[in-house]
């Protein structure tokens, strides 16, 4: 069972600086930052800290998710942004419950004891 962490980028070189050190390559067996086209240094950042970038052909979410599912190989894909919005220490709980034999997993921070500071 490989799993692979799609990295959702768009313009996000401050969130990705802050957070991406808090991501243990440990948890995954790959990976790979969906980039959007970003113009702020985004890309060289996350290819500076040795990740491998991939530039999203469709415009919008879906299509970085689109672009992320047609690269990866791995039998299953946490899809994840340095935005602020998910904290890293939830990709474990999402990887748990993956090797529990759930087929999706979602976290949301609308959910039941979230703090939303919009």
């Amino acid at each position: 069972m490989s799993i692979v962490l799609l990295v959702f980028t768009l313009n996000e070189i401050d969130g990705f600086k802050k957070i991406m050190p808090y991501v243990k390559r440990e948890w995954v067996d790959d990976i790979i930052v969906v980039d959007g086209g970003s113009t702020d240094g985004t890309i060289e950042e996350c290819k500076k800290m040795g990740f491998e970038v991939v530039i999203q052909k469709n415009k919008g979410h879906g299509g970085a998710i689109l672009t992320g599912v047609n690269h990866t190989k791995s039998d299953f894909i946490v899809i994840w942004s340095p935005d602020g919005n998910h904290e890293p220490e939830e990709i474990p709980k999402l990887i748990a419950k993956i090797k529990e034999g759930y087929d999706q997993v979602l976290i949301s921070r609308f959910g039941k004891g979230s703090i939303n500071e919009d």
